[in-house]
């Protein structure tokens, strides 16, 4: 039961992209990591806690709400896509 456990852990849970394509995933317990379209990794942002999900927020889609061991929000330069559009 441990091993299946640790092993959903590191399987990523929440998938968002933003305008220009890019894939934004959780991973493990340590926050988000971002990948080009193609991708490549482009970065991280790493998360006190674990990283459950996540979403893009706020009324220009750039802000990132992170449900952690509480809610953070970081305001990014990234716009994520508005699938209501």
């Amino acid at each position: 039961m441990a091993a299946q456990f640790s092993a959903m852990i590191i399987r990523p849970d929440g998938t968002k992209i933003d305008t220009e394509g890019n894939i934004y995933t959780t991973y493990a317990a340590k926050g988000i990591t971002i990948f080009d379209r193609d991708g490549k990794k482009l970065g991280e942002i790493n998360m006190p806690g674990m990283c459950r999900n996540f979403c893009f927020g706020g009324p220009d889609l750039d802000y990132l709400y992170f449900a952690c061991d509480t809610i953070y929000r970081l305001k990014i330069k990234a716009h994520g896509y508005d699938v209501r559009k």
